[in-house]
Formats: structure tokens, sequence, C-alpha cells
């Protein structure tokens, strides 16, 4: 059976991956990537306060930041502004990004195509058998860019554009979305659609009231959700019923048949992971039941779930299969 573990307390240190006395920041990795996609690798970085990231821009691959606590500037593509818990950020390759930290802050970050945590296991070997090679700025950035396709521009993280947050190119606020669609006991809030992250997956905030459950079936790739409001029961084949509180995150292993219960009003979860075309399902679910209601029956929705590849199997008060 799968051993990988399901719910992930955030504040857990035994996930550390670099804590080492003296080091300006740290990430702690929560989740490693297991396959060749480099999808979801996940870990959280603490930042303390007046930490600069200079900056830089990535070859390939996309990052996604979620800020948990504390306050941040933010640099994309020549603009510059604060950022604070709730937020986040989806940088694409070749996006200028950097980052200044007013205060000790920490966020979640999810790396798709880009293997972070590879990168920063190398680098722990370095800090601890060659610090000579550590410090050497000319080391850093041949490594970076050997390791981890990194480049830094020659001109400063100064000149930029002071804007709004809501202005920055990838941002996304508290409250903030693309699309919602609010049924019977759930809201589904698309966070960034398809097309921001080269038609790979799309990425949603739910919200469910008390009670409100979502019965997954097999799923080819692994479910990865924060909660960041409420609590939730977490069904897992083969394994004992456990509880997801606000601040841990749930990791289902790929292939894997679960159930998420909320057993609080308002209980919100981001979804980093939903590679089937969700927003167009939805799209046609209401659609249909504006022009022609009677057809949304057992029939019409098992069809639909099948021809979007929906691995849904039941969601109360929506559709059963």
């Amino acid at each position: 059976m799968n051993t990988e573990r399901i719910i992930i307390d955030t504040k857990d240190s035994r996930h550390a991956l670099s804590a080492i006395s003296g080091r300006e920041e740290s990430a702690h990795s929560f989740v490693q990537n297991v396959h060749i996609s480099g999808n979801n690798e996940m870990n959280d970085y603490i930042a303390y306060q007046g930490t600069k990231i200079p900056l830089h821009t990535h070859d390939k691959g996309y990052e996604l930041f979620y800020v948990q606590e504390g306050e941040l500037t933010a640099v994309l593509g020549g603009y510059r502004a604060k950022v604070r818990p709730g937020d986040m950020l989806l940088i694409p390759p070749a996006m200028p990004h950097g980052f200044e930290y007013g205060q000790q802050t920490v966020w979640w970050e999810v790396m798709n195509g880009m293997f972070l945590w590879d990168r920063v296991w190398s680098l722990d070997r370095i800090f601890e058998n060659c610090p000579e090679k550590y410090e050497d700025q000319t080391f850093r950035e041949q490594y970076e860019k050997r390791k981890g396709q990194v480049s830094y521009p020659e001109f400063p993280i100064e000149g930029v554009t002071e804007v709004n947050a809501e202005k920055l190119p990838g941002f996304s606020g508290r409250g903030m979305c693309y699309k919602t669609y609010s049924f019977s006991g759930i809201q589904c809030r698309l966070k960034y659609p398809k097309w921001e992250l080269a038609g790979k997956k799309e990425i949603w905030e739910f919200e469910l009231d008390e009670q409100m459950s979502v019965d997954f079936g097999h799923y080819v790739g692994h479910e990865l959700f924060a909660v960041t409001q409420g609590s939730v029961r977490v069904e897992v084949q083969g394994r004992e019923p456990m509880t997801a509180r606000k601040g841990e995150l749930i990791n289902i292993p790929n292939f894997t048949s679960h159930k998420l219960t909320a057993l609080e009003a308002k209980t919100t979860l981001l979804d980093f992971n939903v590679q089937y075309n969700l927003m167009l399902l939805l799209d046609e679910i209401v659609f249909t039941k504006k022009k022609n209601p009677q057809r949304i029956d057992p029939v019409f929705l098992e069809e639909l779930l099948d021809k979007h590849q929906c691995p849904y199997r039941a969601i109360t008060g929506i559709f059963t299969r």
C-alpha cells in the first residue's frame, strides 16, 4: 500500500529540508515530486525580516506562491507591490521577479516543472561541506544556472514601477478569482485557468457548507489541497478517517479513491492540481440549466463527467454518479 503521508502539518519540523543556523532563509519541503513532469512539488519558504531575493528569471516551469504569514514586497515584470496573507502569485517562465521581506514571512510555494527540492538539497550539501563555495557569488550563479535554470538580470530590483497589488501580473488576492460558480452548499472559484499554466491544469478555491462532501474516484495525478479555513474529514481507501485543519495540507497519492467532507461552515480549500477541464464542465452545467433544465438528470451528468474526464463520483446537492 502507498505509504505517503496524507495529512501534512506545515508546522511539523520533520518535514524540514533545510533549517541550518546562519542561513538567511529556510525552505521546508512538504511534497516531493515523484513524476518526471515535476508537477506539484511543494515547500514552505520562511524568510526573515530584511531578507532580499535578487531579481531573477527561470528558463522553465511555473511557481505559485500563497502567502500564509507576514508581508513582503514583490517585484514582478517591472512592477512592485505589497503582498499580504491570503494573496497568491503565479510566476511563468521568463518573468523577472524578486522579493523584499519587511517582516518574517511564511508562504507556500508550489513548483511545476522546476525540481526545487533537488536544487535546495544540493545547496545544503555545499553549505555543510564547502562553505567557501557557498559564499562565492560567481560559483552560486553558475550553479543556479546549471541546476535551476536561473538567470540574474544586470539591472537592479529598484528600477520598477510602484502599483497596487491587483496590478501585479499573476496576482490573485483574497476574494479575487477569474470566475465563480455557486451551487447548493458549495462555491467554486477559479483562481487560475488552464491557459495561465500552459494548458497543464487549473487552480481552484472551494468554499463548502458544513457536511458538504466531495467523493473522488481514481485520479491519475496526485491531489494536493490546502485547508485555508475550517476543517475537513478525509477518507482515503485503505486508511482510517483523518481530519485536516486550517493551515494543513491534504496530499492524496495518484490512483487513490478518497472523500472530503467539510466539518465546519465556510470550510475553504485550495486545490492546486485540477488537471481535468472543470471550468468547461461547470460552464456546461450552468448553460444547460438555463436553456434546457429538464436535461439535468443522472444520465446527462454521467456523460458530462466522462466527457471532461472528471474523477468526481458525487458532490452533495450537485450530482451523483
